[in-house]
C-alpha cells in the first residue's frame, strides 16, 4: 500500500487535487476511514479547483468573444 500514499503525496505536491483525491478513493476502507477528513477535504479542494479552472475558461473565452 505504500505506493498510493505516495501517490497522493505527489499529486498534491503538483498541484494536481483532482488525481489526488482520486488516489485518496482507491485506499484501502480502513485507511479511507481514518483519514476520512482529510479526503474529504481533498475532494473540496479538487472541486474548487475544477470550478476555478472552468471559470477562468469561460472568462478567456468571453474575452475572446468581446474582442
Amino acid at each position: 500500500m505504500p505506493a498510493r500514499p505516495t501517490r497522493i503525496e505527489n499529486a498534491i505536491a503538483r498541484g494536481d487535487n483532482g488525481t489526488a483525491a482520486a488516489a485518496w478513493a482507491q485506499l484501502p476502507e480502513p485507511a479511507r476511514r481514518a483519514s476520512a477528513e482529510f479526503g474529504e477535504a481533498l475532494r473540496k479542494r479538487a472541486a474548487a479547483d475544477a470550478a476555478i479552472a472552468t471559470i477562468a475558461q469561460d472568462a478567456v473565452a468571453a474575452l475572446g468573444a468581446a474582442g
